[in-house]
């Protein structure tokens, strides 16, 4: 299933763009299909949380085909 994925912060500098396309039916297949393919920020990867369509999701939630997945890392402040 192809998901739309869309990066943020310090994921999406990293990686050098903003959005690109990747394969999964569950946000941790879609987590390990990302990882794949911006072996860049693989390790930041597990510290991120997920929305799917703009809703904070867990790992085992099912991704449907033409989806958005949003990969929001850690943020802090003060």
């Amino acid at each position: 299933m192809a998901v739309t994925v869309r990066l943020y912060a310090g994921i999406r500098e990293a990686a050098g763009r903003s959005e690109l396309s990747v394969e999964g039916a569950t946000v941790a297949e879609v987590r390990n299909s990302l990882a794949a393919a911006l072996p860049e920020v693989a390790d930041r990867l597990a510290y991120c949380r997920y929305a799917l369509d703009d809703t904070f999701v867990g790992e085992e939630t099912a991704v449907p085909d033409g989806a958005s997945v949003d990969v929001i890392p850690p943020v802090s402040g003060g």
